[in-house]
């Protein structure tokens, strides 16, 4: 399974661990993972619809995986994908941490596929 990861804030526990487990859960599992890219969106929106973009240039493909360390970071690879003219049906699989209201509205619509709830 091909991925990108969109990272929180730098040396953030949160951003270590999320990136950390979510690997390591698809592996154990028993996935091959190869990560495609990978780098810090500091928990933003428009910070992670920036990095998507650049990705899409840069790897002239789509992963089949963007996995984030939030919500609104997955739902800024979303709107960067939408701005490519990307339709729901050939997005990648994307997934999000937290349970927002948002994020939810988005697997209602069909453009994100998992969120998972971090109830303090």
């Amino acid at each position: 399974m091909q991925y990108v990861m969109l990272e929180g804030e730098p040396g953030h526990q949160d951003t270590l661990l999320r990136t950390e487990y979510s690997v390591q859960t698809l592996t154990e599992g028993g996935l091959t993972v190869e990560k495609l890219a990978s780098n810090t969106a500091n928990w933003d929106r428009s910070q992670a619809n920036a990095r998507m973009s650049q990705w899409m240039q840069e790897l002239h493909m789509l992963p089949e995986v963007v996995i984030s360390n939030n919500d609104d970071m997955a739902l800024g690879a979303i709107d960067a994908l939408l701005q490519a003219e990307i339709s729901p049906e050939q997005m990648p699989m994307i997934v999000g941490i937290d349970g927002t209201e948002p994020a939810l509205e988005a697997i209602r619509q069909g453009t994100m596929q998992k969120t998972v709830l971090n109830d303090a």
